[in-house]
């Protein structure tokens, strides 16, 4: 089966990769559902159902492929955000889970470099928890299905339409507003790929599981940009393209330590894509709008 004129359920579509997904799919000729946190609604709402996630449950449209790009609902500690992330990653999970095995379609999961580092970040470890117990609910729900699973890692991305408070964003943010910029040492690295390119990524994945016959089973494979820059590199190029000399204040704050990078860099690297969009691009385009 092709893309074009299959049936996708994208959920998360409401989120900044999903939203990028959806102008794809959209272009590719692809028909898609596509479901959202109430008080989210994507931008574009598919062109069969706009279904939120409270009813996701009680979807009955076949589909061809399910692509989960839901992202966190929560980073904070009080009670109820263990319970929105629980409904986001578990309970969305096992609902997908359902699908495949009820559908037996593939699917395509999306997750973090949380997800190889638990222990480095227990500021937000119900989050990497419940995260990790979704996916393999879907992976088990795959294998007993006789489908196919990729799960695709990402460093971190840059270039959504809605601000998530990412570093680069707050280079953007501080360009504008001349306001004062807190940080560690400024020497942790990432590997930053510009989020069309890690939509296209997705996009090649949705490809092969649906024009192979040889993917049934699950496989982990990397979204990168294959530049691993660190803070400080990634700030001496948006001052000297952008022409300003923001006020960071650097070993104000603890840093992250690089191990959880060289975890994650030991994956291997999804194949048959490569990245389009330089830093270096995406920077000379925001001084347009500056």
């Amino acid at each position: 089966m092709k893309l074009e004129g299959s049936r996708v359920l994208l959920v998360g579509g409401s989120g900044a990769i999903g939203r990028e997904l959806s102008k794809i799919l959209t272009h590719e000729g692809v028909d898609w559902i596509t479901t959202y946190r109430q008080g989210s609604k994507p931008s574009s709402s598919g062109n069969l159902e706009l279904i939120p996630y409270q009813k996701f449950s009680q979807l009955t449209t076949p589909v061809d492929l399910v692509i989960n790009a839901a992202g966190n609902y929560s980073l904070g500690w009080a009670p109820t955000d263990l319970m929105k992330n629980l409904e986001s990653n578990v309970g969305v999970s096992l609902t997908i889970a359902q699908l495949v095995l009820d559908q037996k379609i593939p699917v395509i999961t999306l997750g973090t470099f949380f997800e190889k580092a638990p222990d480095h970040f227990q500021p937000w470890s119900h989050y990497t928890t419940t995260k990790i117990a979704g996916v393999n609910l879907i992976r088990e729900a795959a294998a007993i299905a006789g489908t196919s699973h990729s799960h695709l890692y990402l460093y971190d991305n840059y270039g959504a339409e809605i601000s998530r408070g990412k570093f680069i964003e707050r280079l953007i943010t501080a360009a504008k507003t001349k306001e004062i910029i807190l940080a560690g040492d400024g020497k942790q690295v990432q590997d930053l790929t510009a989020i069309s390119d890690v939509a296209n990524a997705i996009i090649s994945e949705a490809r092969n599981l649906l024009t192979r016959d040889d993917c049934a089973g699950m496989r982990e494979m990397q979204i990168r940009s294959y530049r691993v820059l660190s803070l400080l590199e990634i700030t001496e190029i948006f001052q000297e393209i952008v022409g300003v000399n923001l006020d960071i204040h650097w070993n104000h704050l603890e840093p992250r330590r690089n191990q959880v990078f060289e975890i994650w860099d030991s994956a291997s690297v999804l194949e048959n894509w490569v990245p389009e969009i330089a830093l270096e691009d995406y920077f000379r385009s925001v001084l347009t709008k500056l």
